[in-house]
């Protein structure tokens, strides 16, 4: 397949972007465009490696996906219209982390870790290049990073993540179909918050994290877990909650069985395990 390099160059390519992010962001946007071997590096987390430090560590959870990059670039997706307010708590969350941060940042490490190369082979690079380049150009490199695909393959929430959230009291911020679907056990309380809409449920962020909060400190911090599946919105939920010195765990798709099917997410957990092989 032919990809046009100029094309993917002069994506993004303004100077709004080149305002925000600085020199080097159109340093790395050249580097990582045109060279097809380029290799990301950081110091990334496998998928049992990032179960491990959460169980070791008992941080919470933020992960990042080409949705948010996407609004760092300016632009709405799906389930958020673009937001400038929003984009600076994403912008805060990234350049405040470091190894005492409350919290684990998990990326989709494969992916920008693959070389251009590999990603087109695979049709993915249109999707990945941009988060190449923003890692590059803002985040900070000295840190651990967790994989951000840990909920999004099959069972791999249920069957390593249990430790998180059984015989806890939870708090989970979603819609009603995803936690009806969720079906959690757990011996203690379980409390539900619902956004009033499934889609740009950042505007929501004052009235709900008051609810969090209102609930939150009626019990030990190390007894209540906070699980969010609510687009944009959970990471900077995820990133007050933690730095009160409560836990939440950013669940994002892994609840999102009941639009996509079970079979889909087989399907998805195949392609990225070949993704892998290749």
């Amino acid at each position: 397949m032919i990809i046009d390099k100029s094309k993917l160059f002069f994506k993004n390519f303004n100077s709004t972007n080149i305002r925000k992010f600085g020199v080097k962001f159109l340093f790395f946007k050249f580097i990582i465009t045109y060279f097809d071997f380029y290799r990301v590096r950081g110091n990334f987390l496998n998928l049992k490696m990032t179960f491990d430090y959460l169980k070791e560590t008992n941080k919470s959870i933020i992960r990042l996906g080409d949705g948010e990059i996407s609004l760092l670039f300016g632009k709405s997706i799906i389930w958020q219209k673009y937001d400038y307010f929003l984009e600076q708590d994403l912008i805060k969350l990234i350049k405040n982390y470091d190894k005492n941060s409350p919290y684990l940042l998990c990326l989709p490490t494969d992916f920008i870790q693959a070389t251009n190369k590999k990603l087109k082979k695979t049709n993915r690079l249109d999707i990945w290049l941009p988060f190449k380049i923003m890692y590059m150009s803002i985040f900070p490199k000295n840190n651990i990073y967790g994989n951000g695909l840990l909920f999004r393959l099959m069972d791999y929430f249920s069957i390593n993540l249990k430790f998180a959230y059984e015989d806890k009291n939870i708090i989970f911020v979603a819609n009603e179909e995803v936690i009806e679907f969720a079906d959690l056990k757990t011996s203690k309380k379980f409390i539900k918050i619902i956004p009033k809409t499934q889609r740009n449920s950042y505007f929501e962020k004052d009235e709900i994290m008051n609810q969090i909060y209102n609930n939150m400190i009626q019990f030990e911090k190390t007894d209540v877990v906070i699980l969010l599946s609510c687009g944009p919105l959970a990471k900077v939920l995820a990133y007050e909650i933690s730095n009160l010195g409560y836990r939440a765990l950013d669940l994002g798709f892994m609840f999102e069985m009941p639009y996509i099917g079970r079979k889909k997410k087989e399907i998805f957990t195949e392609k990225y395990i070949d993704f892998l092989k290749e």
